[in-house]
């Protein structure tokens, strides 16, 4: 019987690291935070309502990992999940981690505008940052003989 390597396999490996961490963000924004979008989406579908109503619950952590999990891992989720398809698109290790870290960053600051509904926090520049070096480091140590790690 033939084992399963995922180096072997990188298209495996750009799903999991791409869908899972960005399924995750998604189930883990929905679920423990209020937000103006997702009552918004509440008041126009009747399912996402129901669905809402079913399995959200107000998490109010009491502990720092508690209040990393309910602020920063959505934050820290999809800057990996960016960086993951940044390195797939550009096939450059080095390339993708200048854009990542510049993207990210400009992304949060661009919430320091007053037309913007949003909070700027160094907490989420921290968290993505640390999402996008921990995606870089990943995509090195597992395909690293697919990209190349030079701007030519």
């Amino acid at each position: 019987m033939k084992k399963f390597r995922l180096e072997a396999h990188p298209n495996a490996f750009w799903y999991i690291n791409i869908l899972l961490p960005a399924l995750c963000g998604v189930i883990l924004y929905t679920f423990i935070r209020q937000d103006r979008l997702l009552t918004l989406i509440e008041n126009h579908s009747t399912f996402f309502c129901w669905i809402r109503s079913l399995l959200y619950r107000e998490f109010t952590p009491k502990t720092c990992l508690g209040f990393f999990v309910k602020n920063q891992l959505g934050d820290l989720l999809w800057s990996y999940t960016f960086e993951i398809t940044l390195v797939l698109s550009t096939g450059n290790l080095k390339d993708a981690i200048k854009y990542g870290i510049i993207l990210v960053m400009a992304a949060e600051c661009f919430q320091l505008f007053p037309f913007v509904h949003a909070t700027f926090d160094i907490l989420d520049i921290i968290a993505q940052v640390t999402g996008v070096i921990l995606a870089f480091c990943v995509s090195r140590a597992f395909y690293k003989h697919w990209l190349t790690t030079n701007s030519d």
